[in-house]
């Protein structure tokens, strides 16, 4: 790595992450800890998916997010579900970033406790399933405004 420590990132360089796609030696969690380890200055999020086929029936997207102590889920599918965590605390949409380049709503009620974080993912990585170590709720009714941009200063 070089001295931003940001220029090698591998797989954590792709926005949308297809599960069943990735090699099996990936360690995405841990690398995930390791990015945020390093204080991006911006809240980072993948949208991990285990469905290669967009329109399919099965098909989810589990956004996670880091930003040091604080971390995001939002748990959306093809058959109606759109879930945050119970003990989210964000009361506002909250801007994450796809891979640390594009900007992306998650919301109110996405944000948690960043070791949640890394319990939900590893769980779904493990059972392809809903994590069941996050209690869930329907998201609330999302708008763009006002929306809660993080910073380094935050």
């Amino acid at each position: 790595m070089t001295d931003t420590g940001f220029d090698n990132l591998g797989i954590l360089a792709n926005a949308f992450i297809k599960i069943n796609a990735m090699p099996a030696d990936v360690d995405l969690v841990q690398r995930i800890r390791d990015l945020n380890s390093m204080g991006p200055e911006i809240p980072w999020m993948w949208s991990l998916s285990l469905d290669t086929e967009a329109t399919g029936p099965n098909r989810v997207e589990f956004g996670v997010g880091v930003y040091g102590a604080i971390g995001a889920l939002h748990w959306a599918s093809n058959a109606g579900d759109d879930l945050v965590p119970v003990c989210g605390t964000s009361t506002h949409s909250v801007l994450y970033y796809l891979a640390g380049m594009y900007d992306s709503e998650m919301p109110p009620g996405a944000e948690v406790p960043v070791e949640t974080v890394y319990r939900a993912a590893t769980e779904f990585l493990t059972t392809h399933q809903r994590p069941t170590c996050v209690r869930w709720r329907q998201a609330p009714p999302s708008s763009w405004l006002p929306t809660t941009q993080r910073t380094a200063v935050d």
